[in-house]
């Protein structure tokens, strides 16, 4: 399978605005898949049940490597420039709109530990699959208890027959309320049990 850009797009909108103060788009390089890497015994570890594994077509195995592939060299330079972007913003209000891999970006973007402390942002992240957001692009684990964090799913989306991968890894310290898919950080007594 050939190579191709992965697009990401970022929205910063203040609260009660619908144009965006600002957006962002990359170009990020999709891992090349090969078909190893889209065999059933990849997702193993993943903890789909029955139902889920009967569900996870050739289609979304690929689709689910785009995210699992990609390393923190990957997304380096995209998370760099949103906290640049997002430093100038510090003493306002934002809502930070994304989704797929812009939402993996932001998401890499609060663990870094980089981002101002003690902002109303609230990051509204759309259709990524959690547990595969890489472990090691978690820096400062604590970071996510300063902003409030969002997660959407479509009701048509690739993710609406994967339950499973709507939760977020207990390496991730975010507690999860199913009914209106919000995430909240943990409490520091949850976070460390």
């Amino acid at each position: 399978m050939a190579n191709t850009q992965k697009k990401a797009d970022i929205k910063l909108t203040k609260p009660g605005r619908q144009r965006p103060a600002r957006s962002l788009k990359y170009d990020l390089p999709s891992p090349k898949i090969s078909m190893a890497d889209t065999l059933m015994s990849e997702f193993s570890h993943l903890g789909l049940s029955s139902d889920e594994k009967n569900k996870l077509s050739r289609q979304h195995r690929e689709y689910f490597c785009s995210f699992k592939l990609l390393t923190e060299k990957d997304i380096k330079k995209s998370r760099q420039e949103l906290i640049k972007m997002l430093k100038d913003f510090q003493n306002e209000a934002l809502v930070i709109k994304a989704s797929e891999t812009g939402a993996l970006i932001c998401l890499a973007a609060i663990f870094s530990g980089q981002l101002p402390q003690n902002t109303e942002w609230r990051f509204e992240l759309e259709e990524i699959p959690l547990p595969f957001f890489p472990k090691e692009l978690i820096k400062k684990s604590t970071a996510a208890q300063s902003f409030e964090i969002s997660f959407k799913y479509h009701e048509n989306g690739a993710l609406k027959p994967f339950p499973t991968l709507k939760k977020a890894p207990a390496y991730m310290g975010l507690a999860s309320d199913h009914d209106i898919n919000e995430f909240r950080p943990l409490s520091k007594d949850r976070a460390a049990a």
